[in-house]
């Protein structure tokens, strides 16, 4: 018993439509084989949680810092461990917060 067959539309801008239309010749596939292997093949990456919003912002200050480090070595040759190893704590203790693992537990 053959199964019967789904149809959808698929609404494009010309500009997709001609991109597809590339992709598609490309391939020397037919447009439906070509769109049926995209769908299996494909690979969705799912949106970053809501939780890693306040995480990435949190960061920023950190990476200023990082960064203000970095160009004070690229200067002077010399790294200040003290600042480095505040960026650092400050930094293990955000990632802990927000993944509820305990670094201390490691020492």
């Amino acid at each position: 018993m053959s199964q019967k067959m789904q149809s959808f539309i698929l609404r494009l801008e010309p500009k997709e439509s001609m991109w597809l239309e590339r992709q598609v010749n490309k391939s020397g596939l037919n447009r439906q084989d070509y769109l049926r292997k995209l769908f299996k093949e494909a690979v969705i990456v799912p949106c970053p949680s809501t939780e890693l919003k306040p995480l990435v912002e949190s960061l920023k200050p950190i990476e200023e810092n990082l960064k203000q480090l970095e160009k004070h070595f690229c200067k002077t040759k010399t790294i200040d461990m003290a600042k480095l190893d505040e960026n650092m704590i400050e930094l293990k203790k955000l990632i802990a917060e927000t993944i509820d693992y305990d670094y201390d537990k490691e020492n």
